[in-house]
């Protein structure tokens, strides 16, 4: 979702921030092996689907350690478009608005925006598998039992890693719509590390256009990134090799900004699991670089500084992940 999109590059410039379709279908059965990976994976698919393409309204419930927030989100498809609005109802004053491929961050007590293309489609705060039968040869699926979140019953479905590099997911699913309602990440322990479920969620038959207009902003400060860079241009960070299974998904260079230096950003994933790289040079940025660890619930971040650059390692996944990335990057020799 557009929030963990835009985490690593929080956390690291503080100042900026086929499964049936049939309504009133049954749960797919519990089974064991192969038959049971393939109900999961339907299960998922629907998911998947459903997070985009429905119309709902709702509030609920994000934990991220020991931080909780508490989000209102109206979505709705308008002209063949995802169109979202996510309003934090807790901590300080924030939205988030999607139209189609474009998100914008708002902050109305600093009357600030950020506005950035985005590729995912996911609304909700925590990942879900872009293809399930694409990434089994990393992870195994399951269904679990039934469970009931916001007033409805729902599927629970299990993604757990084959190796140390991935946490493993939890997913409860609605079965006559295939909503996700509730989401967790599991550490290698089985405890919950990071979660969201809904308190409240409806499905009204059409959101209208209205619902997601942003004419309330005009004079806020706008800071605007870039869209990744094109498949076929020059890689500006490159390494030895790769964990298993991840791969390069995109590439941004955030321009320099005031103090900041220009910053480049390799995202990687492997259909499930996300994360950052990042690369500046340490002496165009004022004051130390900042070097070692930070967690906040299932997101890790590894900090060094090598030949004159700093790098940043930012995801959520097992701190083995970050430390194998940090040292496969090969820094620019100028």
């Amino acid at each position: 979702m557009m929030l963990r999109r835009l985490l690593p590059l929080l956390l690291l410039l503080p100042s900026l921030v086929v499964a049936a379709e049939q309504r009133g279908s049954t749960a797919p059965g519990e089974g064991s092996g192969a038959a049971q990976a393939d109900q999961a994976i339907a299960w998922l698919e629907r998911m998947r689907r459903a997070v985009v393409e429905l119309d709902y309204e709702g509030t609920f419930v994000y934990q991220k350690g020991d931080r909780l927030e508490t989000l209102h989100i109206i979505h709705g498809m308008i002209q063949g478009q995802p169109m979202s609005r996510v309003t934090a109802l807790s901590g300080e004053r924030r939205q988030v608005l999607r139209s189609g491929d474009a998100l914008t961050c708002i902050w109305p007590d600093r009357r600030q925006m950020l506005r950035e293309p985005v590729k995912d489609r996911n609304e909700l705060p925590l990942p879900l598998p872009d293809d399930p039968a694409r990434i089994a040869r990393h992870y195994r699926f399951e269904t679990g039992g039934e469970d009931r979140v916001a007033g409805f019953a729902c599927q629970v479905i299990r993604i757990t890693p084959r190796d140390d590099y991935r946490y493993g997911y939890e997913y409860c699913i609605e079965p006559q719509t295939g909503m996700l309602l509730r989401a967790a990440v599991r550490g290698p322990d089985g405890k919950v590390m990071e979660q969201f479920l809904f308190t409240r969620i409806s499905f009204p038959r059409q959101i209208p256009p209205s619902a997601f207009e942003s004419d309330g902003y005009r004079g806020f400060r706008v800071a605007e990134l870039p869209a990744p860079i094109a498949k076929g241009e020059v890689r500006s960070i490159h390494f030895k090799d790769l964990p298993p299974g991840f791969k390069v998904i995109s590439e941004v260079v955030q321009p320099p900004m005031k103090a900041r230096p220009e910053v480049r950003q390799v995202i990687l994933g492997d259909g499930l699991a996300s994360v950052s790289v990042f690369l500046a040079r340490a002496g165009d940025a004022p004051g130390k670089p900042w070097e070692g660890r930070m967690r906040s619930g299932a997101v890790q971040a590894l900090a060094d500084e090598r030949d004159g650059w700093q790098i940043t390692v930012v995801g959520e996944v097992p701190t083995r992940t970050l430390e194998y990335l940090m040292r496969a990057i090969e820094v620019p020799k100028s």
